[in-house]
């Protein structure tokens, strides 16, 4: 476990979507097509239950995000 976890979008560009903690945070896997746009995480807050957190950000398709953002929520699932 570690007080961040990223992921890039593409190797190319430093980019990507990101979660940073005082606390510990673990991965948690998100079925999704958006690599980088989203990324998901559970915090482990000392003496409280952890906290599930994602980060992100959508493309942007003929200057709207919105269509994306659609496909994300709908579609795509916490992987257990």
């Amino acid at each position: 476990m570690k007080y961040f976890v990223l992921e890039n979008i593409d190797r190319k560009r430093n980019l990507g979507s990101g979660i940073f903690s005082k606390y510990l945070v673990e991965k948690v896997e998100f079925g999704n097509n958006y690599s980088g746009y989203v990324i998901s995480g559970e915090v482990s807050i000392p003496n409280v239950s952890n906290l599930t957190v994602i980060s992100l950000h959508a493309p942007l398709e003929d200057q709207y995000s919105i269509i994306p953002l659609h496909r994300i929520f709908s579609a795509d699932k916490l992987v257990s």
